[in-house]
């Protein structure tokens, strides 16, 4: 499964909708690096990631931003896999 791209809404410290372009993988590049400076969203990311395919945790509850709760109808990411995935 190689991801084009992931769109994040409203979730962890990202408001507003994000859109993160990934670029295919190559040879000489098969691997996409996360980086930044500390608070600018590198654990929200992998976050909501996490979320996508695991549902929630109570650990991740807890790091839900200050007065609001985390739902199933609050974290819809994908809406239409087929446009978003390939498989390989």
């Amino acid at each position: 499964m190689i991801f084009k791209k992931i769109c994040i809404q409203n979730l962890f410290s990202y408001y507003g909708e994000q859109v993160f372009d990934l670029p295919p993988p190559t040879r000489k590049r098969p691997v996409i690096l996360i980086a930044g400076r500390n608070g600018f969203g590198k654990t929200s990311f992998i976050n909501s990631v996490k979320l996508l395919f695991l549902g929630t945790a109570d650990e991740m509850l807890r790091n839900v931003q200050t007065g609001t709760t985390l739902r199933p109808n609050s974290y819809l990411l994908v809406t239409d896999i087929s446009n978003t995935l390939t498989s390989d």
